[in-house]
């Protein structure tokens, strides 16, 4: 994949071409902490249903867990669209970015969390097929 092809890199090199000064590195909005509080415990449910269906020893234990791999699935697909929206929104953004209004820094950075945070999503997700 290029590596312009993500948002966070784009304008993480728009803004080293245009010599804005700042940091990649640094603090978090509210929100995205806030966003990283409400999928930590799915992300963390996930994994243990992943552990808990590798471990089991027969297609009757697999089964028995269908009803929460598919309960798991939703809520990751959930996460999976407000991550996407919460791009979406700061992206949005760049022109107010380009026009010198806000932290292009710290949008850099988030995006690059929510990023993160898709892959995550899609590595969970095809653990659970």
């Amino acid at each position: 994949m290029n590596l312009l092809s993500q948002p966070s890199s784009r304008l993480r090199h728009w803004l080293e071409l245009e010599g804005i000064e700042g940091d990649f590195r640094g603090a978090l909005s509210s929100s995205l902490v806030s966003i990283f509080s409400e999928i930590g415990p799915k992300f963390q449910a996930a994994d243990d249903l992943i552990r808990e269906r590798e471990a089991a020893a027969s297609q009757l234990a697999k089964a028995l867990l269908e009803g929460r791999v598919q309960a798991c699935r939703e809520d990751l697909e959930e996460i999976q669209e407000r991550l996407t929206e919460e791009i979406a929104g700061r992206v949005a953004s760049f022109a107010e970015i380009e026009r010198g209004e806000g932290d292009g820094w710290m949008v850099a950075r988030e995006l690059a969390f929510l990023e993160k945070w898709q892959a995550q999503v899609r590595e969970r997700f095809a653990g659970l097929w």
